[in-house]
């Protein structure tokens, strides 16, 4: 590693493979347990501190500091630690905010979806698949074959299954509309 310069305003930090790999070596298990005091677990602690060795490899030919490297990277880790905070406590905000503002009450549901018509509609949409694709879709979905076994079973291959999948998804879709565009209307709209 080429030494820092306290003159320059901004020093250009070089950093050879296996200069890198003795620093990742020296400091990885203290970054980690300097970003669980933070983040409080320990693979958020340790995926936080990879990904910022990562970006230190990725930016290191352009890579410009001010403090030594491991101020540097310990700044770098309280950032990403605040920034994880920020983000889960706006998370935990918007689920809360989401549940208050949006509850939607069983039965307000059924008033709108009526789920026995909804079991029909599924129902019929799948009779009105054609034969070939209604029996891969009944075998991936009501019996759990995967699609190797379908294959096997019925002698076509695995992309004839795919295939007759996504079809058949596409037509459900298609004729189930209607259920899912009330459903997100009662869940939006809070009613």
């Amino acid at each position: 590693m080429q030494p820092l310069s306290g003159k320059a305003s901004r020093s250009l930090l070089v950093l050879s493979e296996k200069t890198f790999e003795e620093l990742f070596q020296r400091l990885y298990a203290d970054l980690c347990r300097f970003a669980y005091k933070y983040v409080n677990e320990e693979e958020s602690a340790e995926e936080l501190v990879q990904e910022l060795f990562i970006t230190l490899w990725q930016n290191r030919e352009s890579l410009q500091i001010q403090t030594s490297i491991d101020q540097y990277l310990y700044a770098s880790v309280r950032n990403r630690c605040f920034n994880v905070v920020k983000r889960r406590a706006f998370l935990r905000k918007t689920h809360e905010n989401l549940l208050r503002d949006h509850s939607i009450e069983q039965d307000s549901l059924n008033e709108g979806i009526n789920f026995k018509e909804l079991e029909s509609a599924v129902s019929s949409s799948i009779n009105e698949l054609p034969d070939r694709c209604r029996t891969i879709f009944h075998l991936s979905r009501n019996e759990g074959l995967s699609y190797k076994e379908i294959a096997r079973k019925l002698e076509i291959s695995e992309k004839t299954v795919e295939n007759q999948i996504s079809i058949a998804l596409k037509k459900l879709r298609e004729n189930l509309i209607e259920f899912f565009c009330f459903l997100l209307l009662a869940i939006f709209s809070g009613k």
